[in-house]
């Protein structure tokens, strides 16, 4: 993915959220995970081939 986009939805009421990875230039979603913690994100990344990682030109968030 050049551009992704990571943000966090309410999932349901009393502060459950799902953190969303998105590819912006596709429009899809790559990525899910039952909370708002930096080890989703960890794990997600970690999981990438380098040529993957190495294609990112950019990373949106407002978390």
């Amino acid at each position: 993915m050049r551009q992704t986009g990571i943000d966090e939805k309410a999932a349901a009421k009393g502060h459950k959220y799902l953190t969303l990875v998105c590819d912006l230039d596709e429009g899809t979603v790559k990525c899910t995970a039952e909370n708002r913690k930096q080890e989703n994100l960890d794990g997600y990344y970690a999981e990438l081939a380098p040529k993957q990682s190495d294609g990112m030109e950019a990373v949106a968030m407002d978390m």
